[in-house]
C-alpha cells in the first residue's frame, strides 16, 4: 500500500494481482501517475478491501487463485448495490487474448479488459477518466482527444447570428448555455458514464445535440453525435476514447463561449 495519505486527494486505485512481477509493474505505472495504490494478492482480500473503503477504480487480474476477477467484480457490485452506493469501475487484466478472456465468463461487470503486459498508454485513459472530481492527473502521454474535428470551429458566431438575428438574444442564449445547459448536461453525462448506463447516456447525448445546434457549438455537436453513435455498437475502449474527446471539447467550448461573452 502507498504510504501517502488520503489528504493528497489523488486517484485511489486497488490492484488485484497474484503475480508479483505483474503487481510491481502496475504499481510503478500507477504511482508514476500520482495514484494512491492499494494491493491485494487474491480476490478474497480484494473483496474485503472494497467492502471497507472506496476506490476510484479497480484493476484486477482475471485468473486469480481463489475465484476469478469476473466473479470478484460481480460480488463487489452486488455489495455496492445493496449499500446503495455508486458502482466502482473495474478493469480486467488478462495474459490471454482479450477475446478468449471475454468468452470465459460473464464480463458485464467490467468496463473493459486490458491484455498483459500492461502498457501505460492502455492505463492512462482510465486514470484520466476516474480521477476524483477537480483533480487533473499528469499527462505522461500525448492524447489524441484534441485531434478530433480540429478543422471544425468550436463556436460558429456567424451561424448563430443568422439564426437569431439579434446580438442581445445571442448573448442570452450563450449565457443560458454556460450557466444551465452545459453544467447540468455534463453532470448527467458524467454520472451516466460512471454508472455505465449506456441507454441513459445515449438519451442525454441525443437531447444535448439540440442545445449544441442552437448555440453554434459545432465541434461539440459533432463529437456528441459520434458518442451517441458509438454507444450502439462500438467496443468499450472506443467509447472511452470518444468520451474523453467529448470532455476535452466541452471544456474548450466553455472557454471559447466565456471569451466571446466577455468580449
Amino acid at each position: 500500500m502507498s504510504d501517502e495519505g488520503q489528504e493528497n486527494n489523488n486517484t485511489r486505485v486497488l490492484v488485484v494481482e497474484d503475480n508479483p512481477m505483474a503487481m510491481n509493474i502496475a504499481v510503478l505505472m500507477l504511482e508514476k501517475a500520482n495514484c494512491i495504490v492499494f494491493q491485494a494478492n487474491n480476490a478474497t482480500q480484494a473483496l474485503r478491501l472494497a467492502q471497507n473503503q472506496r476506490f476510484d477504480f479497480i484493476l484486477s487480474d482475471i485468473g486469480l487463485p481463489d475465484f476469478s476477477g469476473f466473479t470478484l467484480a460481480k460480488r463487489i457490485h452486488e455489495f455496492e448495490q445493496q449499500q446503495g452506493i455508486e458502482l466502482t469501475p473495474i478493469i480486467g487484466l488478462t495474459a490471454h487474448a482479450k477475446n478468449d478472456a471475454l468468452a470465459q465468463e460473464d464480463c458485464s461487470e467490467m468496463i473493459d479488459i486490458c491484455e498483459k503486459p500492461l502498457r501505460m498508454e492502455a492505463l492512462h485513459p482510465f486514470i484520466e477518466q476516474y480521477a476524483p472530481k477537480g483533480v487533473t492527473p499528469p499527462s505522461h502521454l500525448e492524447s489524441n482527444q484534441t485531434e478530433y474535428y480540429t478543422n471544425i470551429p468550436l463556436f460558429d458566431e456567424n451561424a448563430i447570428e443568422k439564426q437569431l438575428g439579434n446580438t442581445k438574444i445571442m448573448k442570452n442564449v450563450i449565457r443560458y448555455m454556460l450557466e444551465n445547459e452545459l453544467p447540468e448536461n455534463l453532470e448527467q453525462i458524467h454520472q451516466a458514464y460512471r454508472m455505465q448506463d449506456w441507454q441513459y447516456l445515449a438519451k442525454i447525448m441525443h437531447r444535448f445535440k439540440s442545445s449544441c445546434l442552437y448555440c453554434g457549438t459545432i465541434r461539440l455537436l459533432k463529437i456528441t453525435q459520434q458518442v451517441e453513435k458509438a454507444i450502439e455498437d462500438a467496443p468499450k475502449s472506443r467509447k472511452i476514447e470518444l468520451y474523453q474527446a467529448f470532455q476535452q471539447i466541452a471544456q474548450d467550448t466553455r472557454q471559447v463561449l466565456h471569451q466571446w461573452l466577455n468580449s
